[in-house]
């Protein structure tokens, strides 16, 4: 596991190097005397474990420590022990208290260690379940077209997520005032009252109807922005039909690898299903569209408020699966990923699986090819990186193929991390 110091002093980082070197499961790749040169360094490579100390001039340790990606385990090493409670609030695996002690730090080391092996046996798991999952969608041709065609009916925009999720936690314009809420139900009952007592003759009509035109005028008031919330939801409506096909038609299909059944399962909420729940949005929509007839939207609004009691049950969906839509569109987002790798692999029956390794770092191939280039040119390499950092030194003549191996090497390395096949005899 390779690791580095971040410490202002130098008489503790050559202190820490020291025990490091003691230890024979550990790799020293850098020593630094500040957060931010650290963090210079882990942007260009990858680090297993840091030992941060806590007083630093410019960014603190703890500051540090939550900048950092949750792949990388962290040990505190300060002379200082009231930042303890700190140090878990970011996850930190221990906290040594300077001068380290020998076997205090062989301890804190063991428990990094075993952390970070199910940290890469939780990452070779969920590797190994999207090449399944692309195994599986590889062969489902009549699926993965129909899936693409229903996303090509509605040409989106690269916002149209965050304008979804931006939408769906805005607040409610109507339903957050009690006295609307009730007033639809209020005008409801009152003209019934007022229709019963004119029938029995206990009051006269001409006072049922102007009971009723004063509704219709009050009505008017909520029309302008009823209207305006019309015109954005209806516009939000547009993108979710789309994706309410896609997930409709992800229901119907029986998914058996565990990343498409869990997938599968993100689509439901409060005992409905994602495309039910968007149908019933679709119908309290399309319903609201009825207000362009003028008789009828009169006669509804007089009677019950109609266009106010209808937007209000749209904000009471909106309100319902706020936590849901962001969900569901992740979802889906991932299905198409998914099918959008199936498709590669089924485009290449002879690319290959490679076999996922436990161990922190060893990329091995035999022939390797690049994805792009004529099978029947490319001249195909292998590659044997037993740890990191690793160095091979790549020689040739100019327009030799230097980048290209380069590019061969990191395309299949990508390949193979997101679950995909390879160009390769073996990997």
């Amino acid at each position: 596991m390779n690791c580095i110091i971040v410490d202002d002093e130098p008489l503790a980082r050559e202190a820490m190097k020291l025990l490091i070197e003691e230890s024979d499961n550990l790799q020293l790749i850098g020593s630094f005397n500040s957060a931010a040169t650290a963090s210079d360094f882990m942007e260009q490579q990858g680090v297993d474990l840091v030992f941060l100390d806590i007083q630093m001039p410019g960014i603190t340790g703890i500051e540090f420590a939550r900048t950092i990606s949750k792949k990388t385990l962290v040990i505190f090493t300060t002379a200082y022990t009231e930042y303890a409670l700190d140090s878990y609030e970011v996850d930190a695996i221990d906290y040594l208290i300077k001068p380290v002690e020998a076997e205090r730090f062989q301890k804190a080391v063991d428990k990094a260690l075993s952390y970070h092996s199910l940290l890469l046996k939780e990452e070779k798991e969920a590797i190994e379940q999207r090449q399944e999952a692309i195994r599986e969608l590889s062969s489902e041709l009549e699926f993965r077209q129909q899936f693409r065609l229903l996303g090509l009916l509605y040409k989106g925009k690269p916002s149209d997520t965050s304008e979804i999720k931006e939408w769906v936690n805005s607040p409610s314009d109507y339903r957050k005032h009690a006295f609307l809420r009730i007033l639809p139900t209020a005008v409801g009952i009152i003209n019934l009252l007022c229709i019963g007592a004119t029938i029995l003759g206990f009051l006269p009509a001409s006072i049922s109807g102007i009971v009723f035109a004063c509704f219709v005028v009050f009505s008017f008031i909520f029309s302008k922005g009823i209207t305006k919330i019309q015109a954005t939801y209806g516009e939000k409506l547009q993108i979710l039909s789309t994706y309410a096909d896609q997930i409709l038609i992800t229901e119907k299909k029986e998914m058996h690898s565990p990343a498409l059944q869990q997938l599968k399962a993100e689509l439901t909420s409060q005992n409905q299903t994602a495309s039910q729940s968007v149908h019933r949005l679709a119908k309290l929509m399309n319903a609201l569209d009825q207000r362009g007839n003028l008789l009828m939207s009169t006669i509804l609004n007089g009677l019950l408020f109609w266009e106010l009691r209808q937007v209000m049950q749209i904000e009471k969906w909106k309100e319902a699966h706020s936590a849901d839509l962001p969900r569901w569109i992740e979802a889906i987002g991932a299905i198409d990923a998914y099918c959008s790798l199936a498709t590669f692999s089924y485009n290449h029956p002879d690319y290959i699986y490679p076999q996922i390794t436990s161990q922190s770092f060893h990329l091995q191939a035999e022939a390797l090819g690049h994805p792009l280039m004529n099978r029947n040119k490319c001249v195909r390499n292998g590659i044997d990186m037993e740890k990191r950092p690793f160095f091979i030194i790549i020689t040739g003549a100019n327009m030799a193929g230097k980048s290209t191996y380069l590019r061969t090497v990191g395309v299949n390395y990508l390949l193979a991390c997101i679950g995909a096949p390879v160009w390769a005899a073996k990997m």
